[in-house]
């Protein structure tokens, strides 16, 4: 850089205090003056950073064979060496400042040399590397042979399940008898129903024919042995039954409904679960689920001498903590299915205040706020409900909770809960 400004005086403070002992000093000349100095100090500084490092050294690459004096010069001798070290100063001072760090290595030699035989035990371990070879093709056959072991164990469930199927066997006989014998009752049984119609043009025929027919059915009865119980019933499994004088069969599905026609009457009617349904007719089905798990005893649900809309029992809507502000407006979604009509305000203390805290709720009900500008109103229509705050610094004003008098509350101590339902 250049070379920095030097400090010259601009004004004479002498002369001056001499001709005005008792006037203060000039101060534009002296800021002026302040600034000069400050100037020259500052280039003084950039330039001595030109040559000085922060330790107190010479800057690197500063001091070139041209700067030599020329006795120095002399004395080192002008040659092509002098040349290559002053272009390559910096080698050699990073040479220079690091031979102690190279004077640290010489005792490692020995080190160094205790490394060599090392070598001969790493080629022997490269050797290994073949013998690794052979053990990972022998894996893949060690893996084969464990497929088969799975194979084998599910050859032996095949034996199991085969053992299964023969035990069958023996049930498949005796259903063919029980069919056999159920064909015989039913034959039976058709031939005593007829027995029983000639009863009406002779009383001693049917009592006859009665008789035989009691006859068969039980020699029927009697046919059908060893047959398996099983009471669960599947939609689809055919049942027998007589209607008068005939024999009918049909699917559980049809016995259910005719059991539960419009016109029939069940009495005492339960059902054994904690839950049941009731499904609609037609269409994608829907499910009223009734859930008494919770019931400890028997309870009764009474009905009016009146139809019930239960599409109008709804829950109430309840908002979360609303912030309290002078004059403010809330606009809270109810998602109702009508306007609300019925509406209450609870207060919720966050911050304690006239003997309340944390977590007392207050609901505000004839409550006296003492002040038309005080309070809060409510309005709804079909979407939303709107409070409107009063413009009082203190929107509500309560009771103190140990003595009675009336307390002006802090808004931010406190928080609103607005609850409404359909009426």
């Amino acid at each position: 850089m250049a070379d920095p400004t030097p400090y010259t005086p601009g004004y004479d403070y002498s002369d001056f205090e001499a001709s005005n002992p008792t006037l203060p000093k000039p101060g534009a000349q002296l800021d002026n003056d302040f600034a000069n100095i400050a100037t020259s100090i500052d280039e003084t500084i950039d330039a001595l950073k030109d040559v000085r490092r922060s330790d107190g050294k010479l800057k690197n690459a500063i001091v070139t064979v041209d700067s030599l004096s020329t006795d120095v010069k002399a004395l080192l001798g002008q040659n092509d060496y002098l040349e290559i070290v002053g272009d390559n100063i910096d080698s050699v001072v990073a040479v220079a400042e690091s031979i102690d760090d190279v004077n640290a290595l010489a005792p490692l030699t020995a080190q160094i040399a205790a490394l060599a035989p090392i070598t001969a035990s790493i080629q022997a371990v490269g050797a290994i590397d073949d013998q690794v070879v052979t053990v990972a093709a022998i894996s893949t056959h060690v893996t084969t042979v464990a497929g088969i072991g799975a194979s084998v164990v599910a050859v032996a469930g095949i034996s199991s399940a085969v053992s299964a199927v023969a035990a069958i066997d023996d049930d498949v006989a005796l259903v063919a008898t029980n069919i056999v014998a159920v064909q015989n009752a039913s034959a039976n049984a058709i031939a005593a129903a007829a027995s029983a119609n000639a009863a009406s043009t002779s009383a001693g025929n049917a009592a006859s024919s009665a008789s035989a027919a009691a006859t068969s059915a039980a020699n029927a009865a009697s046919t059908i042995t060893g047959a398996t119980v099983d009471d669960t019933i599947d939609d689809t499994d055919a049942l027998i039954y007589v209607t008068g004088t005939t024999i009918k069969k049909g699917a559980l599905t049809g016995l259910i409904a005719s059991v539960f026609k419009t016109a029939r009457t069940i009495a005492n009617a339960q059902f054994a679960a904690a839950t049941f349904k009731l499904f609609n007719a037609a269409g994608t089905p829907r499910a009223l689920t009734f859930d008494l798990a919770a019931l400890t005893a028997d309870r009764v649900l009474t009905m009016p001498n009146a139809n019930v809309d239960l599409s109008t029992v709804q829950a109430p809507f309840v908002s979360t903590q609303q912030v309290i502000t002078s004059g403010g407006l809330l606009t809270l979604a109810h998602g109702l299915s009508a306007t609300p009509t019925i509406f209450q305000f609870d207060l919720v203390c966050a911050t304690t205040e006239a003997n309340y805290s944390p977590p007392n709720v207050v609901p505000l009900v004839g409550m006296d706020m003492g002040d038309t500008s005080r309070g809060a109103a409510v309005t709804a229509d079909a979407t939303n409900i709107y409070v409107r705050y009063g413009s009082a610094a203190s929107v509500f004003v309560l009771p103190n909770k140990t003595t009675g008098t009336g307390a002006a509350l802090t808004n931010g101590n406190w928080r609103l809960i607005v609850r409404a339902k359909v009426s």
